[in-house]
């Protein structure tokens, strides 16, 4: 599908997580789902790192992707061979005066690094 409101957009894997039934214990266990999405306009927000107790870098991404896609909190995105994980709920708007909708917003994080 191509959204001309990106025409010069970047496309991504969407890598939906669903529950497939429990373990022993109760506990959920997921399968996935891949699609390419886009065109996407994709911007890095803040990197961190934390080296008290631990060697770690977070990074936070932001994924505009086309309005309609099927993305949740339970999602993640890979780019550049990456996988961030969804972070939050995606945000959708649709405008109350024209009935024109903008792409969703959908913030991700890649954490790298052990942890003690």
């Amino acid at each position: 599908m191509t959204y001309p409101m990106l025409p010069n957009g970047q496309m991504v894997t969407l890598r939906n997580r669903f529950i497939t039934g429990h373990d022993e214990y109760g506990n959920d266990k997921y399968g996935y789902t891949e699609s390419v999405v886009g065109p996407c306009a994709v911007q890095q927000t803040t990197s961190r790192e934390t080296i008290t107790a631990t060697d770690q870098v977070s990074t936070g991404m932001i994924v505009f992707m086309p309005f309609g896609t099927e993305v949740s909190y339970l999602d993640s995105v890979i780019l550049d061979g990456q996988e961030y994980e969804v972070t939050g709920t995606p945000d959708t708007w649709t405008s109350p005066f024209s009935g024109h909708t903008a792409p969703i917003r959908v913030h991700c994080t890649l954490v790298k690094g052990a942890s003690v």
